[in-house]
């Protein structure tokens, strides 16, 4: 008969289940929820700060705006969240029609204060200026812009300077932006000629454009031989 070394056993099965259920506890206790601050590199986890880390990104060097404009000023504080409608007041009945495309479905209509948005274009705009202004102060933006492409651009900037939290909407509450394209002719090519794409697949790279602030589409439809 094999002798039991019941030191062994009674040592060892106590540290085996400790393991065990450590590992158990790992998964159920929750980590606590890390916060977000903004340094001079970008958006960092941290134990305090902003809640979330779109809410920093909105907020952090310059509001991470992509492409970078001419020139930005983005405070780091935040403003009351809103509801995501825009109550756009603007003489120009296409740069109304525009911005509806920057709003979520059904944001509008509940009660809920939105963001104010007043777009200074011409009623009668045929300039294809592309320069725009861009200043808010506590959830009332204004916008300058000669013609509704720069109006339409300004449009594009704002809603990247728009996070969506828990509690409603939030941007900074001190925003100034001036911007005008670098270049005339900012393209994109898409070759369907070799590569099918679907239609909502080419609308969803028009969209992209638009927020790109692309201005050419071209696109290759078929090789001549």
């Amino acid at each position: 008969e094999i002798p039991r070394v019941t030191g062994v056993q009674t040592c060892a099965l106590p540290i085996f289940s400790l393991f065990d259920n450590m590992l158990r506890v790992s998964f159920l206790v929750p980590l606590a929820q890390a916060a977000y601050e903004c340094k001079s590199d970008g958006c960092h986890p941290s134990q305090a700060g902003f809640a979330t880390q779109d809410e920093c990104f909105v907020s952090c060097n310059g509001g991470y705006l992509w492409p970078q404009p001419k020139a930005a000023r983005v405070l780091g504080e935040l403003a009351t969240p809103f509801s995501g409608c825009w109550e756009v007041t603007t003489d120009n009945q296409l740069v109304r029609e525009m911005a509806r495309s920057f709003q979520p479905e059904g944001a509008c209509g509940h009660g809920t204060p939105g963001l104010k948005v007043n777009i200074n274009t011409p009623a009668d705009a045929s300039s294809k200026v592309e320069e725009y202004s861009l200043k808010a102060i506590d959830n009332n933006v204004e916008i300058s812009a000669e013609s509704p492409v720069g109006a339409r651009h300004a449009m594009a900037t704002l809603s990247q300077l728009i996070a969506e939290t828990k509690q409603g909407f939030v941007m900074s509450k001190d925003v100034a932006i001036s911007d005008a394209p670098a270049k005339s002719y900012r393209g994109i090519m898409v070759d369907t000629s070799r590569h099918f794409l679907p239609l909502h697949v080419l609308k969803r790279i028009i969209r992209g454009m638009g927020m790109a602030k692309l201005n050419v589409l071209h696109l290759h439809l078929r090789d001549r031989k």
